[in-house]
């Protein structure tokens, strides 16, 4: 009898503890999503931007290398 009610407690508990845990878990994804959402920052987007960017980059610091051998070898033809 002891034993029973010492399980089913335990047993109680435990169940209440996962509900416990399930309802937390669920309360923090909606306020990390409130949060992303209030933000108005997507990390995909801003990715996908900054390779835009970095192609953009390399594109022009060939431009400069090439005027600047260009230059260098008008200079040495002079």
């Amino acid at each position: 009898m002891f034993a029973s009610r010492l399980l089913g407690g335990a047993g109680a508990q435990a169940s209440l503890a996962k509900t416990s845990a399930l309802d937390a878990s669920a309360r923090l994804g909606d306020a990390v999503n409130r949060r992303d959402s209030f933000s108005g920052v997507n990390i995909d987007e801003e990715l996908a931007q900054m390779v835009v960017l970095q192609n953009s980059y390399s594109a022009s610091a060939r431009v400069i290398s090439t005027a600047s051998q260009m230059y260098d070898t008008l200079l040495n033809m002079v």
